[in-house]
């Protein structure tokens, strides 16, 4: 039997550092294609209130990107707060057409993680599509947040018992996100 601690601990490694880069290459670009079909992007997009709209466009007009990086960064911005907030919505969005010509790109080895997740008795009802959007959410916060492990590390390690406890409750696939937001919200004030 697998432990919920297994669980976690196995379901850690599926991030972008730890697939083989053209599984990382190939989640990216699901994830481009996702953004890029206006029904797809529309359906993203409504499924948040204007106000979260509104200030994810803000944030992303401050970030200096080119327009293009921006429209993608608020795309990314709007399916992380649908995954966290809503992840039952991410089945809505993402059909199961989307998930298989996703699927047929990834390496057998991503394909065994899906199967394995999927499949854990403990997985709280994460669906195919609700894990691919974890992993290209994953693979977007490297792109547009990038910290070194290293960094991360040290920055958390200095963090106040509170800070930590928070960081630590989050479910794993959550954890560097959540870090990763508190330390560029701390370098950025």
């Amino acid at each position: 039997e697998i432990t919920e601690e297994q669980f976690y601990r196995n379901f850690g490694k599926t991030g972008p550092t730890e697939l083989p880069p053209e599984d990382v290459i190939h989640v990216y670009l699901g994830f481009l294609d996702l953004i890029q079909n206006p029904s797809k992007a529309r359906q993203i997009r409504d499924a948040i209130t204007l106000e979260e709209n509104i200030i994810i466009s803000l944030d992303a007009r401050s970030k200096k990107f080119s327009d293009e990086q921006q429209r993608i960064y608020a795309a990314g911005r709007q399916l992380q707060i649908i995954n966290e907030q809503f992840p039952e919505r991410i089945d809505e969005i993402i059909t199961h057409a989307d998930v298989q010509r996703l699927r047929i790109l990834l390496s057998e080895e991503a394909k065994t993680l899906i199967e394995w997740v999927i499949n854990w008795q403990g997985n709280q009802g994460k669906s195919e599509a609700q894990l691919l959007v974890s992993w290209m959410l994953e693979v977007f916060d490297a792109r547009f947040n990038p910290v070194t492990p290293k960094t991360l590390q040290e920055f958390y390690d200095t963090l106040p018992t509170d800070q930590k406890d928070r960081i630590d409750n989050e479910f794993p696939e959550h954890r560097i996100r959540k870090l990763k937001e508190l330390y560029h919200e701390q370098i950025d004030h």
